[in-house]
């Protein structure tokens, strides 16, 4: 079972981010992982502070910062997000927010200990109640970074994470040849 920290989500967490914390929780999900949940970030990259909804260190592969949305709907078009009914369109949106959240997570991590630097920090979006209308990505994302509703049916959360850090470790050796 994967290292919760902190071991419960206290009440008044989304529904979202408590199912996510459910999954690791389950038994064998992620053995030897260690996931932080609500990580706040005071040195954030792009705000003054921040938040990360999950950290998530793999062993091997690396980390994973993730971004939990639980909205009922969910729409992506002309390059704005509209999160649930009625909602206003934001044009930062929930991919920026688990990217910038990566990169704070990073930053502090490689100055306090420098051979971090060549570790793998990547993002991820999971809509949980949902499966977002994205017609195109447009760029500003890599479709293996984003899992649905329909992929927590069908899937184990440390083998879906598993899977983005993969891909993230491919995308990156690939750029940096």
């Amino acid at each position: 079972m994967a290292h919760l920290i902190p071991p419960d989500y206290p009440p008044g967490t989304s529904p979202g981010e408590a199912r996510i914390f459910d999954m690791f929780h389950a038994a064998g999900a992620g053995p030897g992982w260690t996931v932080l949940h609500s990580l706040h970030l005071p040195q954030h990259v792009r705000q003054v502070e921040g938040e990360a909804d999950f950290v998530v260190l793999v062993p091997g592969l690396g980390v994973l910062c993730v971004e939990v949305k639980s909205h009922l709907r969910a729409d992506y078009v002309n390059g704005a997000w509209y999160l649930g009914d009625g909602a206003s369109p934001d044009y930062r949106g929930p991919f920026r927010q688990a990217e910038m959240a990566a990169r704070s997570v990073k930053r502090k991590v490689a100055s306090a200990f420098p051979p971090a630097r060549g570790f793998v920090f990547w993002s991820a979006v999971v809509f949980t109640h949902c499966v977002p209308a994205v017609k195109v990505a447009a760029g500003e994302w890599h479709p293996w970074q984003l899992l649905t509703a329909t992929d927590l049916e069908s899937g184990k959360i440390d083998v879906l994470l598993e899977s983005i850090l993969h891909r993230a470790r491919e995308h990156v050796h690939g750029a940096a040849t």
